[in-house]
């Protein structure tokens, strides 16, 4: 999931850790969860495919399916916040900036 949340920021133009407007951003995990539906074997290529089903002002939810031959191995989800790093301090969650944001839709959440 990490891996498939990485690529879709560096496709915003961005990454888990970034610097906009001389601020380090970062994004940390709120929650993950992972429910394992079918075993995946050693070396399978697995399609992972992500969504955002909530852009809130300051996080993000992602949820992930992975598929093996279009069979459904595995669902999650994250939650990220957007965050402010500096070195020896907390981090503090922040607004998404709006070059992000202005890039982001919301999908609705899948049922069941």
């Amino acid at each position: 999931m990490e891996t498939a949340e990485h690529e879709f920021l560096r496709s915003l133009g961005t990454s888990v850790h970034t610097r906009v407007d001389d601020k380090e951003i970062g994004w940390p995990r709120l929650t993950a969860q992972c429910e394992y539906l079918s075993p995946a074997r050693f070396e399978e290529l697995l399609d992972i495919h992500l969504k955002v089903v909530r852009k809130g002002r300051k996080s993000m939810t992602y949820e992930f399916t992975f598929k093996h031959h279009d069979k459904l191995v595995a669902r999650g989800k994250i939650v990220s916040a957007c965050c402010v790093v500096e070195a020896g301090k907390r981090f503090r969650a922040i607004p998404i900036p709006e070059s992000i944001a202005s890039q982001v839709q919301e999908i609705s959440a899948s049922k069941g």
